[in-house]
């Protein structure tokens, strides 16, 4: 606890002088009487715990299936792990239970038990460079202090009788100690004059700020104006490739459509996939049985009648070494239920993970041993291209696609995706919800094209399984599926968003 203390104390000297911190929010999904529903708070020390009491994120008793210490999440660098603590209830992240720790993705949802209270985990992208003076004073209090304040204590304690040499009377440190008194009392008195001075720097820097951006809005207005007045020529596209219009060779058909005008055309195509129900079966006993219903992914239909998805999820527990996977890979059973549905409902797919056609041929398997149970795991890498999955309908309603064209797109070729991020919002599902629509262009592929890598493209986690549209003579064609964002397996640990071309599907 006190190297806790002292680190998360060290957090809030830095980040109250100016420097920039990491940190993350954490977004209330259940209203509790502390947290309204939509309610958020910023984290900035490393180290939090979440509980019934005594702990940073306390719930009191309006949930009795809470432990007093129930998790806990610490940032290490740039990865963020949270720990069950709990020896009674499960800590269960996206619906699935924490065996030991689970390292943590921007839209994680985090349940506390499996009636407790919901939370969402979000990265900042800007960490605490824009946050005003005053909330970073009020975040330090409140998680750098406040909760290690009796082993802050403690410290400073050991570290005055360590200070103090025998010999010393009763008498002298009283003395010692009302000096000090005084220089304390000065020095506060200063530090709050400096307070209130930097606060005042504050508000006059907020205020020029806010002057600037009304200035830069105004003139980046006339620059549109001047840009619509202008006479471009068009452009032709393909696969990433640019050309002047008026080029002698390889003409190619205008693209005068934007992706938002072709949105209509495709998006019941579109359909949210939802996770209704979880069996985990063990020597033909149910040991674990829960019907979540909300929405987990995205998934998109083809007019051959083929529904496509990303197989991270449907096959869920294959992505790390979890105890789902031990129990599926060691003689066990764990069937996840779906359901598909279109924005206008009326496309609506029903199957479960056994039903999907997926590649395992490059699975990694592992030994593993479990409460004293020998067996293995089996993991599967987004990199290896075989984040797909797929299942064969009746419905041709769907999309037009271009395997061939999918497996050459280059260096700058312009996509759109459309999905669904809107996680446990959907549990109660309502007629008409949008797909969300995100412009992406690719960044760089792979040999043989197994994966490629995409930039300025905001996925979240709901994204993953949904379609990226290529614009082919004014269509939407599809052309790749969303993995999502992944941890390279470099040594600098950089993100990267990964699409898998459908040129990899069947093969």
């Amino acid at each position: 606890m006190a190297s806790r203390a002292t680190q998360a104390f060290a957090t809030g000297v830095k980040f109250l002088g100016g420097a920039n911190a990491e940190a993350y929010t954490l977004e209330f999904l259940t209203p509790t009487s502390k947290y309204p529903k939509g309610s958020f708070e910023t984290v900035i020390v490393p180290y939090i715990e979440l509980g019934r009491e005594s702990c940073l994120i306390s719930f009191g008793n309006d949930f009795p299936t809470v432990s007093r210490k129930h998790a806990a999440i610490e940032r290490n660098g740039k990865e963020t792990i949270i720990r069950n603590l709990s020896k009674t209830n499960p800590t269960l992240v996206n619906g699935r239970p924490v065996l030991n720790q689970y390292y943590l993705n921007s839209g994680d949802e985090i349940q506390l038990s499996v009636e407790g209270p919901k939370l969402r985990f979000n990265e900042s992208q800007n960490g605490t460079a824009k946050m005003a003076f005053t909330k970073r004073m009020n975040l330090v209090m409140q998680q750098a202090i406040k909760p290690y304040r009796r082993a802050l204590i403690t410290i400073a304690v050991v570290f005055l009788l360590a200070s103090i040499v025998g010999g010393y009377f009763l008498y002298q440190m009283k003395q010692d100690n009302e000096e000090m008194l005084i220089k304390v009392e000065a020095s506060s008195k200063q530090q709050a004059d400096s307070l209130a001075a930097l606060n005042a720097l504050n508000k006059d820097l907020e205020a020029e700020l806010f002057e600037k951006k009304g200035k830069l809005h105004e003139l980046i207005a006339a620059q549109e104006e001047t840009r619509k007045a202008m006479k471009e020529p068009p452009v032709v596209q393909e696969a990433g490739l640019v050309k002047p219009a008026s080029s002698p060779t390889n003409k190619l058909p205008t693209a005068t459509a934007s992706p938002e005008s072709l949105v209509s055309a495709v998006k019941e195509k579109v359909l949210t996939v939802y996770l209704t129900k979880i069996m985990v079966e063990w020597n033909d006993n149910i040991l674990y049985e829960d019907e979540p219903n909300e929405s987990v992914c995205s998934g998109f239909l083809l007019d051959d009648g083929t529904f496509v998805t990303a197989r991270q999820c449907i096959d869920m527990h294959a992505l790390d070494a979890s105890e789902m996977n031990f129990i599926a890979n060691s003689g066990g059973i764990v069937t996840y239920y779906f359901k598909a549905v279109s924005p206008d409902e009326k496309v609506d797919i029903t199957f479960t993970n056994h039903n999907m056609v997926y590649d395992t041929s490059a699975d990694l398997y592992e030994q593993y041993t479990f409460e004293g149970i020998k067996g293995s795991v089996k993991i599967f890498d987004p990199f290896s291209g075989s984040d797909w999955a797929y299942l064969k309908t009746k419905n041709k309603q769907g999309v037009a696609f271009d395997k061939e064209l999918s497996g050459k797109l280059n260096a700058g070729a312009e996509l759109f995706s459309l999905g669904y991020s809107y996680g446990s919002l959907l549990k109660d599902r309502h007629v008409g919800v949008e797909p969300y629509i995100v412009k992406t262009s690719v960044s760089s592929s792979s040999p043989q094209q197994k994966y490629m890598i995409v930039s300025a493209g905001d996925f979240n986690t709901g994204n993953a399984g949904g379609p990226l549209f290529y614009l082919k003579d004014n269509t939407a064609v599809a052309v790749a599926i969303v993995s999502g964002k992944h941890q390279e397996r470099a040594a600098n640990g950089t993100g990267a968003n990964i699409i898998t071309p459908l040129a990899n599907l069947g093969n």
